[in-house]
């Protein structure tokens, strides 16, 4: 549970990955957001490929109460999550490393969301040939800065109902840990829509 951002691209060549590099850190350095850099360049012709070699290349930065933002590539320049790829590449299942990523920003907040998604606005515009981003606070979609706020302090408050409930919620005798979380779940759930409709009567 949390406010996520999914993205996936292309890089649009293979001598843009030092430039970006250089920028991603400037601006990790002016947050002071701790960032680790892979592979600092491709290797030559990477991008006329549609395989990829045993290398992640790129960077990740992270600000406080975020997860690891990641510009981190595959040889032929597609995005991939550098922990999946090592993962993969581990148990030898080369050919189930996938490309996208994405990142938890909740525990962030608004503030640093909007300043994430305005970074990767300008760095997919500037060094991708293809990206593509989901949004769940819709930021990114309509910079409707008041529709960001409404969706954190939302499930801010999603969230703090559930670990309320499921603090509250005795465990049944013979009940799994997954069956109680689904419980509580559902609780929330129901108050949820109770309340959503109190709301809509009164207008």
């Amino acid at each position: 549970m949390g406010l996520t951002i999914y993205y996936n691209g292309v890089l649009n060549s293979e001598d843009s990955l030092p430039e970006l590099i250089e920028v991603v850190k400037e601006v990790a350095e002016a947050h002071s957001w701790k960032y680790s850099t892979f592979k600092k360049k491709f290797p030559e012709k990477s991008f006329s490929k549609k395989g990829f070699d045993s290398s992640v290349y790129g960077i990740c930065f992270r600000p406080d109460g975020c997860e690891p933002v990641c510009l981190s590539f595959l040889s032929n320049g597609h995005l991939t999550s550098p922990w999946m790829f090592d993962f993969y590449m581990e148990k030898g299942e080369k050919e189930n490393i996938s490309t996208g990523l994405a990142v938890k920003t909740q525990y962030a907040g608004a503030e640093v969301h909007k300043i994430i998604i305005l970074f990767l606005d300008y760095l997919s515009k500037k060094y991708f040939r293809e990206f593509t981003l989901i949004d769940e606070s819709r930021y990114w979609e309509t910079r409707d800065e008041k529709e960001l706020h409404k969706n954190f302090n939302y499930l801010n408050n999603l969230i703090d109902s559930f670990a309320s409930t499921l603090k509250s919620t005795k465990k049944r005798k013979g009940e799994t840990l997954e069956e109680l979380i689904i419980r509580a779940a559902t609780k929330v759930q129901s108050k949820r829509k109770i309340v959503n409709r109190k709301y809509k009567n009164r207008k």
